[in-house]
C-alpha cells in the first residue's frame, strides 16, 4: 500500500460522509465511512510511511463517523488507536487528548 492508497481512501469516506447525491438514499453512510478512514489510518502508519500525524486524524474521523453511527465502543477503540499512534513513535505530549476522548 502507497501513500496514494491512502489519500484515496480518504477521499471515499468523504463521499460516504456526504452520500446526499442520490435520490434514493440522502443519508450518510457512516459505517463505509470508518472503515475506510481506518484502512487509510493503518496505510498511513505503516512503516514505509510513517505519516503519524494523518494517521492520527485518520483516526479520530473514524472515531466521528462511528459516535455518528452510535457506535460508542467503535469510536473508542479508534480513538485509542490515536492516543497509541502517538504514544509508540515520541509525541507522548499529545497522546493525551485522544485517551479523554476514547473514555
Amino acid at each position: 500500500m502507497s501513500l496514494a492508497d491512502a489519500e484515496k481512501l480518504m477521499k471515499e469516506a468523504l463521499k460516504f460522509e456526504n452520500n446526499k447525491t442520490f435520490m434514493i438514499k440522502a443519508s450518510p453512510e457512516w459505517d463505509l465511512a470508518a472503515q475506510s478512514y481506518q484502512k487509510a489510518a493503518q496505510i498511513f502508519r505503516s512503516p514505509p510511511i510513517k505519516a503519524f500525524d494523518r494517521a492520527v486524524d485518520a483516526f479520530c474521523k473514524a472515531a466521528n463517523a462511528h459516535v455518528m453511527n452510535k457506535s460508542s465502543y467503535n469510536a473508542g477503540i479508534c480513538f485509542e488507536n490515536a492516543g497509541n499512534t502517538w504514544r509508540d513513535n515520541g509525541g507522548v505530549d499529545k497522546c493525551g487528548p485522544p485517551y479523554m476522548q476514547a473514555s
